[in-house]
């Protein structure tokens, strides 16, 4: 018998993909449900769920440390245990002792109620931030009060023009791809701005190869030739409230110091000025790397400038596209409101630990692995063994997971619901519904804190609060049922809002440099898994491959294709095998993101925003004078 169910990929992804779940003998299969016009197909990360779910490294049962290691205990123990501790902790040193981190594992809206019996024990500490999108989403905000929105549809139906400015869509956002080929059909373009070749740079037609961390002043230089040659879009200062201020600040810059800093010369960079005046509108693209360095969000203030000049509020299709609130139709009226609440940077909380007031004296990780996740692993880890008593609740038994004292099986998207998600990319909301029920021993994280609450003599109560969720979502008279759990929002799309406005950069960031022998190295996205749940992220060599331009492994003495030393500034190494990229740029050092002790080099920095800029990291690579992947 054969038994079928819509869901929706719980991914940290743009795509935000439909699923038809189809059960039979046991065995999960998942299909593209076409009732959302853009999940076209399931990639191969979507479909792992399938069996993903029965795979043997699976928690299903609690764990708790005792003498450095595990020993199963039931839930109603486990539950009783944590608390007791957590009320101890409350107790004796005050709510905001307790720390809630909660990754970005899930994108379902359920996440959002599991801090309900926390606030009303009078609050917690939280993150701010994100591992990922912050600075960008900070220095969108900066300009135009909000991170705006382009609709996918009228990306689809009017965008002439597709400068992709450090995205690689042809890795990461495989749907996007058909939309590109319309656009490509009735004659439209394709352009990209990157620090090295990579499948999207091979499906544009022009592409310009930059420094990293430069584009904001690549940006500055195009908005200030635009406006010395007088072709900018009419009108545009009647949308900005510092035109002048704006045009002042770029007439005293040195346009021959900006190029230099991009390391494109004057024929590259007038070719890419072509490139964008050929014909409108055009919508910049905007990627996760070019702000993951300290002025991230001065980047994107300076791309949405160059947006603002080219025509983004007078032509549809123009604009930047970034990101936008995947949260935005959850029900305010069930989001938690804590007496107290203090947000810590999700980078770079762990170093405050020691001047905080009250100590952290309870840490509760919930759908985030930050042991592998976030910079500075091994502050991270001193943190850790820093807080008295650590839970950690998850799918299987993480590095995260190791390092706490106890750890509570939760079950699947596929096994809870009802439950909702939205998209970063598109307007449709999924609602997914439970297609099997859990393991033994594995509960719902909604249905765990609603136990908790129970045990603290609480009201808080997040599993019934879910079906509540569920009913208001149905009820919601600005989505629209198109079937097969899919709903449409109708999204305001702020390009085409005749309010909106924007205030414009005054000011270039300094931007670090690796001066002497460093490099600077720069982790990047791979189609192979989604760094916000890489449990079963392969362990394999090629995670350790870092690619140098052939003249930084002469300069070091260092033959392709054999190991060398990777050390970071705060003195950790990593043993990596190094390869030739003769399309890399000197000074240069690439490596594939979240793979395993990478984030040992890391530094544990914060950007505005919070963000997390993993590529300010300078290293040195040497020749291996010793065995051994990590040294001091």
């Amino acid at each position: 018998m054969t038994k079928t169910v819509f869901s929706g990929c719980p991914h940290d992804c743009p795509d935000a993909c439909a699923f038809k779940i189809r059960l039979e003998e046991g065995r999960v299969g998942i299909e593209a449900n076409g009732r959302l016009p853009w999940t076209t197909f399931i990639c191969p990360k979507g479909k792992r769920w399938g069996r993903r779910i029965f795979d043997a490294s699976r928690l299903t049962t609690p764990l708790l440390r005792r003498e450095g290691t595990f020993i199963p205990l039931s839930v109603d123990d486990a539950l009783d245990l944590w608390a007791e501790r957590l009320s101890q902790t409350v107790r004796e040193q005050g709510p905001l002792s307790v720390f809630f981190y909660q990754g970005a594992g899930s994108l379902f809206f359920s996440k959002n109620l599991l801090p309900h019996p926390l606030a009303e024990l009078g609050g917690y500490r939280t993150t701010g931030g994100s591992l990922c999108g912050a600075a960008g989403n900070a220095g969108l905000e900066e300009t135009f009060g909000v991170v705006p929105v382009q609709s996918v549809e009228t990306f689809a139906e009017s965008t002439q023009a597709v400068l992709f400015w450090g995205r690689n869509v042809a890795e990461t956002h495989l749907h996007l791809l058909p939309l590109l080929q319309r656009i490509r059909d009735r004659g439209g373009r394709l352009g990209a701005v990157e620090i090295r070749p990579t499948a999207t740079t091979a499906l544009a037609d022009r592409w310009w190869q930059v420094h990293p961390g430069s584009d904001a002043f690549l940006a500055a230089w195009l908005c200030l030739k635009l406006l010395e040659r007088g072709l900018t879009r009419p009108g545009w200062e009647a949308r900005v409230d510092n035109g002048e201020a704006f045009t002042a600040f770029l007439s005293d810059l040195d346009e021959t110091a900006l190029l230099a800093r991009t390391g494109l010369d004057q024929r590259q960079g007038g070719a890419l000025l072509d490139w964008l005046l050929e014909g409108g509108p055009v919508t910049l693209y905007g990627g996760w790397g070019l702000q993951r360095y300290l002025h991230g969000n001065e980047c994107y203030r300076w791309i949405a400038a160059l947006a603002v000049l080219l025509g983004a509020f007078e032509e549809p299709g123009g604009g930047v596209f970034f990101g936008k609130n995947e949260m935005a139709r959850f029900p305010t009226a069930l989001l938690p409101r804590p007496p107290q609440l203090e947000r810590l940077p999700i980078a770079a909380w762990h170093r405050e630990l020691e001047s905080l007031e009250p100590r952290i004296g309870q840490l509760i990780v919930s759908n985030g692995n930050p042991l592998r996740q976030a910079p500075d692993t091994e502050g991270l880890r001193r943190a850790f063994d820093s807080i008295p008593f650590k839970i950690c609740l998850d799918l299987t038994l993480t590095e995260t997971a190791r390092s706490c004292d106890l750890v509570l099986p939760v079950a699947s998207f596929l096994e809870e619901g009802p439950d909702w998600r939205g998209s970063y990319w598109h307007r449709y909301l999924i609602r997914s519904e439970a297609a099997l029920p859990p393991p033994p021993s594995v509960w719902p994280e909604t249905l765990l804190f609603s136990k908790l609450s129970q045990r603290l003599g609480l009201r808080s109560d997040p599993e019934a609060m879910r079906e509540t969720m569920d009913d208001l979502m149905l009820a919601d008279r600005e989505i629209e049922e198109v079937g097969d759990g899919i709903y449409a929002w109708r999204e305001p799309e702020f390009w085409r809002n005749p309010r909106a406005r924007a205030a414009l950069p005054e000011s270039l960031p300094e931007g670090r440099h690796p001066g002497g022998n460093r490099l600077r190295l720069v982790t990047v996205h791979v189609a192979a898994y989604i760094n916000s749940q890489n449990w079963d992220l392969p362990e394999t060599e090629a995670l350790f491959t870092l690619k140098l331009a052939p003249e930084e492994l002469d300069r070091r003495g260092l033959a392709d294709g054999k190991k060398a030393l990777l050390t970071a500034e705060n003195g950790r190494s990593l043993e990596v095998t190094v390869t030739s990229d003769k399309n890399l740029a000197p000074g240069l050092a690439l490596f594939p993101q979240g793979g395993p002790d990478v984030n040992r080099l890391t530094p544990p920095l914060s950007s505005p925003g919070s963000g997390a800029p993993f590529h300010e990291t300078f290293v040195t690579v040497s020749a291996l004078k010793r065995s051994g992947r990590s040294g001091p």
